[in-house]
């Protein structure tokens, strides 16, 4: 469940905390690939708005396989090949719901923050939000991963999958 973070601390406080007006975007847009998400996502894919995405950026999507799947494996680049792929299992968006495989389309960054190395990197801490009001917040250190091979957006080495961390 997405939940706008910031409306949640604001409204269960006397006072506002963070400066709502100032564009927060905790998440990448992703679909989850289950009857209504997954709809929604043949309907995007399948608009014309969609394919004029595609002409400014090839790679809108990656998919990630849900359960089970670490270190970048089952981390799919939602390319030609695998729009034609994902349209003929989901019989092009029919079988939603039908088919059972966990499955994410997640937004594709193409620009994203490098490290100085030309690295690309992600890090995961642990936060759990115990109350609202009061605002207690408990954090826990996580860790931060760094990919061996400097990011290339034009790069044919498709296959490196830690190149997409």
């Amino acid at each position: 469940m997405k939940v706008n973070l910031i409306a949640l601390i604001n409204t269960s406080s006397s006072h506002s905390l963070i400066d709502s007006t100032v564009n927060f975007i905790f998440y990448q847009n992703s679909f989850f690939l289950v009857k209504d998400e997954c709809e929604a996502f043949f309907n995007e894919i399948n608009s014309i708005q969609y394919q004029e995405k595609l002409q400014k950026e090839p790679i809108q999507y990656l998919i990630k396989l849900g359960y089970g799947a670490h270190r970048a494996m089952g981390v799919f680049l939602f390319d030609e090949n695998e729009t034609e792929n994902m349209k003929t299992l989901y019989d092009n968006g029919k079988r939603c719901g039908v088919e059972n495989k966990s499955r994410i389309a997640q937004t594709y960054i193409p620009n994203p923050l490098l490290l100085d190395l030309q690295n690309k990197f992600d890090f995961r801490v642990y936060m759990l939000v115990a109350s609202t009001n009061p605002l207690i917040v408990y954090y826990h250190d996580g860790f931060l991963r760094v990919s061996l091979q400097k990011y290339d957006k034009f790069s044919e080495d498709v296959p490196n999958k830690c190149f997409y961390i």
